[in-house]
């Protein structure tokens, strides 16, 4: 079976390459997300600060889990999109106004 990063038109190898970074990214920040609410099926993770921390009605991990999962996701992304620039370094070359 064919796909557009391995045949066809050097354009269309270039967008399908932009595009599975682009869909990297949003499973990755997703999946980070979701493992931080997996604490609610007893699964560990971040989410046990949050958890804790409501049942005990104390802020302080509460604060600490959610910083430290936005945190990640944030790093995670940042880092991907690092590498999508380095995949796709004609996404953002400027055309001439």
């Amino acid at each position: 079976m064919a796909d557009g990063a391995t045949t066809g038109p050097p354009k269309t190898r270039r967008m399908s390459r932009a595009t599975g970074c682009a869909g990297i990214r949003i499973a990755t920040v997703t999946t980070i997300g979701l493992a931080t609410l997996a604490a609610l099926l007893t699964q560990g993770g971040l989410g046990d600060l949050i958890l804790d921390g409501i049942g005990r009605r104390f802020p302080t991990p509460i604060m600490v889990g959610s910083l430290l999962a936005i945190a990640l996701a944030v790093a995670a992304d940042l880092l991907l999109l690092g590498a999508q620039r380095l995949v796709s370094p004609w996404a953002r070359a400027r055309r001439p106004a």
